[in-house]
């Protein structure tokens, strides 16, 4: 016979045990970045941002924003044979590491002529990027933007931790993404999920930030397919799906096709750059893992949807 006292260590563990799950859970989901939605709202000015941080071969810390104002967006006026838009943004980071968390800003206006009258509609973009110098820490950053006819404003932001080189710890920024089309001589930044697969080529890059040690540091580079809806909606008058179906559950993240694994071991002290580059892929919902064998901490991804051009 077990007396009631005996039951008090199981009942801890069984109180305790899903928080530690969750909270590692939790940490884990953290490093993986899944981009910004589109989160238009119409009539207003549409933008999408991606943040990204590095250390120049000075070991300076930058902040990396990249701004995408959809032309479509903006109100355009027509005073004589070009169409014509402005409007004004103002990009904000703040500190929040510091006490009190300080901050800075810069202001860009954007001007827009054309003669084709399609620019009115386009859901083409214009990017803008600003880097800032900035100290290890966590960031947030703030991006406003006001069309100038219209006077509505659109207001996003982004959080960011940027590693610190000296900490002796090794460590990683976030992963990059950048696609290029058969067309274009250069890479350029994704800001979103969603890529369309007229893409020619994508490439991944990110910051090993290795600390003095006698041993090699070994990285283990991974993209992974994961298993995904692709049927055409059902009909109103059919069943619902099962809670556990593919089609109800949209995307299973917990099975996954390793699609590609590459490592790499890194042998001297300091910032490393690493670059993967990837010919088109079909579509599909991918994840690029970084990780290290030698320590369980060293751990980014980056979600990511290649999807019809249309």
């Amino acid at each position: 016979m077990i007396h009631s006292k005996d039951y008090y260590p199981y009942l801890i563990i069984a109180f305790v045990l899903p928080f530690l799950v969750l909270s590692c859970n939790n940490s884990y989901i953290d490093k993986i970045d899944r981009g910004n939605g589109y989160k238009y709202k119409p009539g207003y000015p549409e933008f999408r941002i991606s943040t990204s941080s590095y250390y120049d071969v000075e070991d300076n810390a930058k902040l990396s924003v990249t701004v995408e104002v959809v032309y479509g967006s903006l109100v355009y006026k027509k005073p004589g044979e070009f169409f014509q838009a402005s409007a004004d943004m103002e990009i904000e980071i703040i500190n929040q590491t510091d006490e009190p968390n300080t901050s800075q800003s810069v202001q860009s206006p954007i001007k827009i002529k054309e003669k084709d009258e399609t620019i009115t509609t386009s859901q083409e973009t214009i990017s803008l990027t600003h880097e800032f110098n900035v100290r290890p820490g966590e960031y947030l950053v703030n991006i406003s933007l006001t069309d100038s006819l219209s006077s509505k404003s659109t207001f996003r932001s982004d959080e960011i931790i940027i590693p610190d080189i000296n900490s002796g710890i090794s460590s990683f920024t976030d992963i990059q993404l950048f696609t290029k089309n058969s067309d274009d001589n250069s890479f350029l930044p994704i800001t979103t999920y969603d890529i369309s697969d007229s893409i020619d080529s994508l490439k991944f890059v990110f910051q090993v930030l290795k600390q003095e040690s006698n041993e090699p540091l070994p990285l283990d580079m991974k993209l992974y397919r994961f298993d995904a809806d692709s049927s055409i909606a059902r009909r109103m008058n059919t069943n619902n799906y099962s809670a556990g179906s593919i089609q109800y559950r949209g995307i299973n993240f917990d099975k996954k096709e390793l699609i590609s694994s590459r490592r790499r071991t890194l042998i001297d002290d300091g910032s490393v750059l690493i670059e993967l580059v990837f010919l088109k892929l079909p579509p599909g919902n991918y994840r690029l893992e970084v990780t290290s064998e030698n320590n369980d901490e060293l751990y980014k991804g980056i979600d990511f949807g290649v999807k019809s051009k249309n």
